[in-house]
């Protein structure tokens, strides 16, 4: 029989000072994935473009066989719906939508987007991405 102590164990006071410990702030993050929805949705395939990391523009243009911008549009992206909801790890943020997931990445600019017209393949599976500049 396991004998009570009055004391806590130092990984509990370890795990819940952690705990309390704030990672990335998820609010620029949000706001990038939500411009690049709204110019998804606006048809500003320019801002689209602009919104998207260096690798994920040109990955885009490069399956499409034309510029960044004459691409997307015929990527047929549909925009994401609702209240973004952000989880950032270190250089990397996750943004759910309603009708699409966004992976951004960290820049020296602030957010951008790494990977968009995402969705699962199934549970605890990788999505598969519309666009992906991984």
């Amino acid at each position: 029989m396991m004998e009570k102590s009055g004391r806590i164990p130092a990984v509990l006071v370890l795990v819940l000072a952690l705990a309390g410990c704030s990672g990335p702030d998820t609010t620029a993050a949000e706001s990038t994935a939500a411009a690049f929805e709204a110019a998804l949705a606006q048809g500003d395939a320019e801002t689209v473009c602009a919104l998207l990391t260096p690798q994920a523009a040109a990955a885009v243009a490069e399956e499409e066989g034309a510029d960044c911008a004459q691409a997307i549009t015929s990527l047929g992206l549909t925009a994401g719906r609702g209240d973004p909801r952000a989880e950032a790890y270190g250089q990397g943020a996750i943004v759910e939508l309603d009708g699409d997931t966004v992976f951004l990445a960290a820049s020296g600019d602030g957010w951008r987007v790494r990977a968009a017209g995402c969705g699962a393949t199934a549970e605890d599976a990788p999505f598969d991405c519309r666009i992906d500049g991984s």
